[in-house]
């Protein structure tokens, strides 16, 4: 019992931190220890920052419309200007609605509607899937055959035990990141939203 009630406030305020601005930097320590080299987000600053600003103004958005509430439970997510959307609405028609909206929004290069059509999930299933997260980027990070640049350019989602990767890589750094994700205990099912590095080179 002792053990329990320390381990889990550990894990709670570990998972807050990569949930938080610490990630970059604690997923980029962790590549350093594992390479040797110094982790680096493919992303432009100026790209960082329009991904923080495209989320809030697609969440605005949403609110405005009536498209995020009790009802409409909807998470919104960035990267690369290509705007992930998850959680649960109550009709077919309110999730492309909702997609729209985001499209709409200045810069959004693209839009995952991954909204499900049915009811919303319990805290204790949305708590699961922070938790979950936070062990999917764990994993990623001390994983010694994970290369440094992968680890700090996937972005990790999780929604009722889905888990979506997001990021620019390689193909090969693609495909170790989703192995190391589907080793994780609790993974339900791994989609891919990967942007290739190397895509015209693969045909």
């Amino acid at each position: 019992m002792i053990r329990t009630s320390v381990t889990l406030p550990f894990v709670l305020v570990l998972v807050l931190l990569l949930e938080g601005c610490g990630t970059t930097a604690l997923l980029g320590a962790a590549g350093v220890a594992g390479t040797g080299a110094v982790s680096v987000d493919r992303r432009t600053t100026g790209t960082m920052v329009e991904d923080e600003t495209i989320e809030w103004k697609v969440r605005v958005a949403l609110t405005e419309r009536g498209l995020s509430d009790e009802r409409h439970r909807v998470s919104v997510t960035s990267f690369n200007r290509i705007v992930l959307l998850t959680g649960q609405f109550p009709d077919e028609e309110a999730k492309r609605r909702a997609a729209a909206e985001a499209e709409r929004v200045d810069q959004v290069r693209g839009v995952h509607n991954e909204i499900v059509v049915g009811p919303t999930t319990s805290i204790s299933r949305r708590s699961t899937d922070v938790l979950l997260t936070g062990h999917v980027r764990i994993a990623m990070a001390t994983n010694p055959n994970s290369t440094a640049p992968s680890n700090v350019n996937v972005k990790v989602v999780t929604e009722n035990g889905v888990v979506f990767l997001m990021g620019l890589v390689t193909r090969e750094e693609g495909k170790s990141v989703t192995e190391t994700a589907r080793k994780v205990p609790g993974v339900a099912q791994i989609v891919r939203l990967f942007e290739y590095l190397d895509n015209r080179r693969a045909g």
